[in-house]
């Protein structure tokens, strides 16, 4: 069995594109962010990175805002511990959408009760 080790560096580096089409100026920003949900993710889990449907469900949501990407990243590690057995891509893109796309201002729907999240608009 082979195996293909992609460091840190080199996945920011892939990512880097997406970062400035949806950030501009804060791609440097969001990189950071994904840098941390990495770090989160490898806490939680003994994985190196959330795949890459996760990633992508935590852009898409973002809308090329920090405040929403802050609030996927947060919430792609917290649900996922918390429904571990639900495919990732389909089940995460519709949690995080609803979630936060779509909660009331200043909260969040987890399935645990609302919790306060401060929101920055």
């Amino acid at each position: 069995m082979n195996f293909l080790v992609i460091g840190r560096t080199n996945r920011r580096d892939a990512r880097a594109p997406r970062a400035h089409e949806l950030f501009g100026e804060n791609a440097e920003a969001a990189l950071d962010l994904l840098e941390l949900l990495e770090l989160a993710w490898h806490d939680c889990y003994a994985e190196v990175s959330p795949s890459d449907e996760v990633i992508e469900d935590v852009w898409i949501v973002s809308e090329g805002q920090l405040p929403k990407l802050i609030q996927a990243a947060r919430l792609a590690v917290h649900d996922t511990a918390d429904e571990r057995g639900w495919p990732e891509g389909s089940y995460l893109a519709r949690r995080l959408r609803t979630n936060v796309l779509t909660s009331a201002p200043g909260t969040r729907a987890t399935g645990h009760g609302p919790h306060r999240l401060p929101v920055v608009r």
